[in-house]
């Protein structure tokens, strides 16, 4: 299957209408009202950044410290043009991109170059079955914790900057992607995984 490179040239594309998908396990660990008996329930901490304030403030406008990782990030999308604007976002930020259409393929990238990307964006919605979604997520953290990682569906109720579903992610933000939601997730990504990293630490030196 053919990778994308999309740099900085690249002409914008016609954004397609809203997907939805059948994401119940996923939604359940993401979106607590909706969680069955026994799932991971996540408290509701973080309401949208539509006219709500985040549980946590805000960075001011220039505070973009993942302009100072050179390394691309990586985009897992089952539709580029659809999730084109948010390439243009992250584009507009100085960042370079690279684009996968399958989430096996994005994780395959992922692992095959470990230290090769600053974050991984996930689109999830339309990528196959929740139990392929779910155990790669929890295999990837476990083997990549260093590995910001950014969670993006139209199915989730709210944006969430904190540290409650760092088993699965380090940021969940609700599609369609906006610049504001996109650049605040990039900042607290790379600052939650600091987190991670140092419980993912904690755990081995236990079992050690």
């Amino acid at each position: 299957m053919r990778h994308d490179r999309i740099g900085p040239q690249t002409a914008p594309q016609p954004v397609a209408a809203p997907r939805r998908g059948l994401w119940a396990s996923v939604v359940a660990l993401l979106r607590p009202e909706r969680a069955a008996p026994g799932a991971i329930a996540v408290p509701r901490q973080t309401p949208s950044l539509a006219g709500d304030r985040p549980a946590r403030p805000a960075p001011a406008p220039l505070f973009r410290p993942f302009l100072a990782d050179p390394r691309p990030v990586l985009f897992g999308t089952s539709d580029p043009a659809f999730d084109m604007s948010a390439v243009q976002h992250m584009q507009g930020f100085g960042l370079d991109v690279v684009t996968c259409t399958t989430f096996r393929s994005a994780l395959t990238r992922a692992h095959g170059a470990p230290m090769g990307w600053s974050t991984l964006l996930l689109s999830i919605d339309g990528f196959g079955g929740p139990r392929l979604v779910l155990d790669g997520l929890l295999h990837l953290r476990r083997k990549l914790p260093h590995l910001p990682v950014i969670l993006v569906s139209e199915e989730v109720g709210f944006h969430d900057f904190t540290t409650e579903r760092l088993a699965l992610c380090d940021v969940t933000i609700r599609g369609p992607i906006s610049a504001p939601a996109l650049e605040l997730a990039l900042a607290e990504a790379g600052a939650n995984n600091l987190v991670w990293q140092a419980r993912i630490a904690a755990a081995q030196e236990q079992d050690a």
